[in-house]
């Protein structure tokens, strides 16, 4: 029986792994994109390459293929980084924790207004509640179910394993403690968005400060995952039924 647990990792320990973790994430969109444009390349030689890697940017194949690449990439390197952590497991360190149904529901029915509230907002702002950049990837997706798992399931995985729990933990234990473990955890996230406007970017800020209060007031990863995992359906459930409804031209545009 252990006496004592070590802790996280350090913050440049953490740091470190993170970069390493984030270049195997670019690495998996470059090698995927790659192989698009080749395959593409085969079927169509007088093919516009650059024109091709522009439109590619917002190719829902190449989104479901590197999000769901990315996540086994990300995981992988996480729970590799967590074990070399001697004498820390990795439910313990990424807070693997049970969680009661009722305190899911609760945290569940939380997200679920907010998310709605916030669709409100925006259209009151006079903004499209569906993001262009949604949009184009789901009409670019080619096979949707592919689509559909790499934004419930793979990007919410990748995403909560990786700053949630592997950078939130990191940071947490140094001098800038849970408040600014919440807030730069939550701003990095915000930023790798950068497929969004600056008002889109805000609201992702926003919903990682509640996902980082939903992770320390429940004590765990699962809350997070789950939570993060019910935004994404909405948004994309948002943009089927609009395609669906939408005159035929839409899917042309």
């Amino acid at each position: 029986m252990r006496e004592s647990s070590p802790g996280p990792w350090g913050i440049w320990a953490t740091l470190g792994f993170s970069v390493i973790i984030v270049a195997a994430f670019l690495l998996v969109q470059v090698l995927v994109s790659s192989a698009l444009v080749a395959i593409e390349l085969r079927r169509n030689p007088s093919l516009d390459v650059q024109t091709y890697g522009q439109a590619l940017a917002s190719n829902g194949l190449l989104l479901a293929l590197a999000t769901i690449g990315g996540m086994l990439t990300t995981v992988a390197l996480v729970g590799l980084s967590v074990h070399l952590r001697k004498d820390m497991g990795i439910r313990q360190y990424l807070h693997l924790h049970p969680v009661a149904s009722t305190t899911l529901v609760r945290w569940l029915g939380i997200m679920l207004a907010l998310a709605l509230l916030w669709d409100a907002v925006t259209y009151l702002f006079g903004r499209s509640v569906i993001p262009d950049f949604m949009l184009a990837a789901y009409q670019s997706s080619g096979f949707t179910p592919l689509f559909w798992l790499a934004m419930v399931v793979a990007a919410p995985l990748a995403e909560e394993v990786f700053f949630r729990g592997f950078l939130f933990e990191g940071i947490c234990h140094t001098r800038l403690g849970v408040s600014g473990a919440v807030l730069l955890t939550s701003l990095a996230w915000a930023l790798v968005h950068v497929q969004y406007d600056s008002y889109e970017i805000s609201t992702v800020f926003v919903l990682g400060l509640i996902l980082a209060v939903a992770r320390l007031r429940t004590n765990s990863l699962y809350t997070t995952i789950a939570m993060h995992a019910l935004v994404n359906f909405l948004a994309t459930s948002e943009v089927a039924m609009y395609l669906q409804h939408a005159p035929a031209s839409a899917w042309n545009a």
